[in-house]
């Protein structure tokens, strides 16, 4: 059996946009790669199928494949593919600023009034310096969903009504203000600007993608060491909207079908996941890969940059998006919301205010 690779997309976005356009000329590939904030997306337009009638949860423990893990490729009862990559919000933090303004590598706080706390003091090392950058860009307002959810709260109720108001929601909006405050406000970029001042030693933390440690360790190289740290849940129903990437089923040709099988669980099964772990940012999603020596055990003992990945695992959650057809309207406004508290050009109340209207305006029911 070969795999041949038909195209390659740089983001989750675009592989989606480009699997609903073969869909519509009759030319799905087998299996295709999938961000799991899609997969809803791809099922509604019937593009991709239920792995129900291949495998059972039993089986895919057998894998190494269970928990959290397989409930972000869950829409109600049924998995919609198998997980092969996983990628969680984390602090990356420049140790060598971070010393400079008093945190040694151990002593680098967890919680969020010790994190701005330290921002602070980052910013206040010199001009040349930027304390902090909160990464409010992220597709379908992930970033700030994870702030929202680790504290325990939820974006809808289960009738699908608002429920992002309270003191989680607005929690989450001050800590964007107050990255704004230290500093944010008078030097905000982009995203892969932040990503390059952070490597140039300019940024001394970027809230980013867990994805992003190999990148960041592959461009810092030796000339500073980066910490890496969870985002915090401070809550018992905390939880961590996991971003990352499925393998799905396309195919329904049953020798087509048994074959695209074979390959879906080489890529999620222990063998596949080291082969991810290594080369990739994404933390696997394979409990026997992640655990065994000869496999990621010892590999992620030496590469602490990794850790905060890994330890949030134990809190994933799907990763939320508004439904309904304007999903990708109510994320860009949204977006534009955060963006004004960050940028201090609105007080978090009224970017609260412009969140609730557009969210009531476009998502079915939520109002």
């Amino acid at each position: 059996m070969k795999a041949a690779i038909r195209e390659t997309n740089p983001d989750q976005i675009a592989q989606m946009q480009s699997t609903l356009r073969q869909a519509l000329i009759n030319d799905l590939p087998d299996v295709s790669f999938q961000g799991f904030a899609y997969l809803a997306t791809l099922k509604e337009q019937g593009v991709i199928q239920p792995i129900k009638e291949l495998v059972s949860d039993s089986g895919l423990a057998e894998l190494g494949i269970s928990g959290p893990v397989v409930e972000a490729c869950r829409i109600g009862p049924d998995a919609y593919g198998l997980a092969v990559g996983l990628s969680f919000p984390v602090l990356f933090i420049n140790a060598t600023l971070a010393e400079r303004a008093g945190f040694a590598e151990n002593d680098i706080p967890t919680d969020w009034n010790g994190i701005m706390e330290m921002v602070r003091k980052l910013a206040a090392l010199g001009s040349d310096v930027q304390g902090g950058y909160f990464q409010y860009q992220a597709d379908s307002n992930w970033t700030w969903v994870a702030l929202v959810e680790a504290a325990g709260g939820r974006m809808l109720d289960d009738n699908g009504a608002i429920a992002f108001t309270g003191d989680e929601g607005k929690r989450s909006l001050e800590i964007l203000a107050e990255f704004g405050r230290v500093g944010q406000a008078r030097y905000d970029v982009n995203r892969e600007q932040a990503r390059t001042l952070f490597n140039g030693g300019q940024l001394g933390m970027i809230l980013d993608s867990s994805s992003s440690a190999a990148a960041f360790h592959s461009a810092v190289a030796s000339r500073f060491k980066v910490i890496a740290v969870p985002l915090p849940v401070s809550h018992p129903r905390g939880r961590i909207p996991a971003a990352g990437v499925a393998a799905v089923l396309h195919a329904k040709d049953p020798p087509r079908r048994w074959a695209s099988w074979q390959f879906m669980k080489y890529c999620a099964a222990p063998e596949g996941q080291t082969i991810v772990g290594k080369t990739t940012g994404y933390v696997p999603a394979n409990r026997i890969a992640l655990e065994t020596p000869g496999m990621l055990g010892e590999w992620y003992a030496g590469r602490p940059i990794y850790k905060a990945g890994l330890a949030s695992v134990a809190y994933a959650a799907p990763w939320f998006i508004f439904p309904g057809k304007d999903s990708a309207r109510v994320s860009n406004e949204i977006t534009e919301s955060l963006r004004q508290v960050v940028m201090l050009q609105k007080t978090p109340e009224e970017a609260m205010r412009d969140i609730v209207k557009t969210v009531k305006r476009f998502v079915p029911g939520a109002g």
